[in-house]
């Protein structure tokens, strides 16, 4: 509400004659609802209509009753305002509604509302229904230039969680099942990046050198390769395609004029693994499970006899230690 309008109101109220029909005071039963718990409270709206009307108006023993109930429905306040008489009859009933943001409007609205009820400024006029409301204008905000934008600088770029990759070193140890002549040691080590939900990774592995016999001759084999894998993780567990190259060598034992021999390698292969983490702070364990294409199929021979001949498949099982560093 304008002050222009509220100080005209003011005026009325206290140069009109009063009309001795109206109730000078009344018992007031303020129900305020939860929803609109930012609304004015009781002793707040009493404090208000006794500076508006120059006296106190509420008194518990009147014999006529006002009902004032405020509540709000999704943005809009809506209030009512009830005058019963001595006998709990209702005289009259207005309701009042505002769609501002805040109390304000519909509280100025209640307390006119009331006032024109207990003073009316019209003499000689029969007591009839609640008046209706005089319509309320908020004031336009004022017009304010808008200051000249403030230009900072821009707010350092932070990873999103998930895309900032990790760094990880692990050492490990495997034992082979079907790639070499005998079940043979191997050393693991491999560097790589690790997100959250997948990893890119360079691994060597040493087969340790063993020899295996065939009746009175043998042959001692050592492999080498290095293996590249993208593995995708969920949890604790993970999967990785492979592919493996390397360097196959192989020497004659107790046969005359023997000679080492050197074959490339190349297969293709898959990695199961499962993860945890020991007590051991920084560091997570991998047991893995590998199985191997052998693409490069050599043969080994001692003069007629073949002594070995690479497998078309194989394996390899082991265990290895993981440090990451990053997030």
């Amino acid at each position: 509400m304008s002050p222009l309008v509220r100080l005209g109101l003011l005026i009325l109220f206290w140069a009109a004659p009063r009309a001795s029909a109206g109730p000078s005071t009344v018992r007031l039963d303020y129900i305020r609802d939860a929803t609109a718990s930012d609304c004015v409270t009781q002793e707040a709206l009493h404090q208000s209509l006794s500076t508006l009307l120059g006296r106190d108006p509420i008194d518990d023993s009147a014999p006529e009753r006002l009902r004032l109930h405020v509540s709000r429905e999704g943005g809009n306040w809506r209030g009512t305002v009830e005058l019963f008489d001595a006998a709990g009859k209702r005289k009259g009933r207005r309701e009042l509604s505002s769609s501002l943001k805040d109390c304000q409007e519909l509280r100025q609205s209640l307390e006119l509302t009331v006032a024109l009820i207990l003073a009316p400024p019209f003499v000689g006029k029969p007591e009839a229904p609640l008046p209706a409301p005089l319509p309320v204008q908020s004031a336009p905000p004022p017009v304010q230039s808008a200051p000249p934008p403030v230009q900072s600088a821009p707010p350092p770029s932070l990873p999103q969680p998930g895309l900032a990759p990790g760094i990880t070193v692990g050492l490990g140890t495997r034992l082979s099942w079907g790639l070499l002549p005998e079940r043979q040691l191997g050393l693991d080590a491999e560097g790589g990046l690790r997100f959250e939900r997948f990893s890119f990774s360079l691994g060597a592995t040493a087969w340790l050198p063993r020899a295996y016999r065939l009746d009175s001759a043998g042959l001692r084999s050592t492999l080498v390769t290095a293996t590249a894998r993208a593995c995708v993780h969920s949890g604790p567990f993970g999967a990785c395609p492979q592919l493996s190259v390397g360097l196959l060598r192989g020497e004659g034992v107790d046969l005359e004029n023997a000679k080492r021999v050197s074959a490339p390698w190349f297969s293709p292969g898959a990695r199961l693994f499962v993860e945890w983490s020991p007590p051991v702070r920084g560091i997570r364990l991998q047991m893995f499970a590998e199985g191997q294409l052998v693409l490069t199929r050599h043969q080994f021979l001692a003069g007629d006899v073949r002594l070995w001949q690479v497998p078309a498949w194989g394996g390899s099982m082991g265990l290895m230690a993981l440090w990451k560093k990053g997030p």
